[in-house]
This record gives structure tokens, sequence and C-alpha cells, in this order.
């Protein structure tokens, strides 16, 4: 008969042969089944949503940030609207924004340049955005410490079951 003894750890059994034995191991944690990526057929039009409001951006020493924001995930795909860039400071920022859609933030991509980084709405329509394009956000000129912003709004289209 296995009896439990004083300031020895849970689990650990006496047993009246006087050796140690371990309790029974447990059974290990598995993942629980994902479907497969061919059940998921059905394309869905929805707006981006949360998807589409990128990390905040923090201005540097220098006085620049940058932020992105796009789709991911396979069948994944968006058509924005507009972006909206701004900064913690509000309309009197003295930061410039330039705005870019493309996989990297390049001078052919560039949609806008020179808005009031403060505050400014870029219309973006018969732009679509596969995964790993972006719209970026640079900001140039601000005021280091100042949070930066951007905000895509659109309809963005999903796989579903």
């Amino acid at each position: 008969m296995a009896r439990r003894i004083r300031g020895v750890p849970p689990g650990f059994l006496h047993s009246a042969a006087g050796s140690w034995r371990g309790a029974p191991p447990f059974a290990p944690l598995r993942r629980p089944p994902s479907p497969p990526i061919g059940a998921y057929r059905t394309l869905v039009d929805v707006p981006i949503g949360n998807d589409g409001i990128a990390f905040p951006a923090l201005f540097t020493a220098a006085g620049a940030a940058q932020a992105f924001a796009g789709p991911s995930g396979i069948g994944t795909s968006w058509e924005p609207s507009q972006a909206a860039v701004y900064t913690s400071l509000g309309p009197n920022d003295p930061a410039l924004a330039t705005v870019f859609v493309g996989p990297l933030p390049l001078a052919q991509y560039q949609v806008a340049s020179f808005l009031l980084g403060g505050g400014a709405q870029v219309p973006l329509g018969g732009v679509q955005l596969v995964p790993g394009w972006f719209v970026w956000a640079v900001w140039s000129g601000g005021t280091p410490g100042a949070t930066a912003f951007l905000n895509v709004t659109g309809a963005k289209k999903a796989l579903i079951i």
C-alpha cells in the first residue's frame, strides 16, 4: 500500500516495499486537428475592420516613423477605399506623411506625398492588395516620442469553410 509522506513532492509515492516510484506520466498535450486547406472554398466579402489598423509607430529622435498594414493568409485580398494617417499631436503636428502601396515603401509605389502628418486621408480606390503587399505610411519631421497611426478601410475577401 502506497502512502503520502510529508515533505515529499506530490506524485511520488512510497510503497510498502520501501521503494520510491513516481506517479504515472501524464498524456502529452496535443493540438486539436485543423481543417485541411481544401475545406476552405468559399470567398466572402467583409470589411477590412481591425486588420486595417497598423501598429502605432513612435517617432525616432530624427523625427521619422513608419507604419504598414496589409492582408495575410491564403486566399485573402484587400480592396482598400482609403487610408487615414495621423499623429498623437493632432493637426498642429509639423510632420509630413507619404503613403505607398506595395511590397516596400519605394518611390515607384508612392500614391500620396507631403500630407499633413497630424491628420490626412488618402483615397485608394481601384487598388487591390494580396499577401505581401501593404499600405505604408512614412512620416518625417515629426516630434520625437510622439506616436503615428495608420488606419486602412475598405473591403476584404477571405476564405471560409
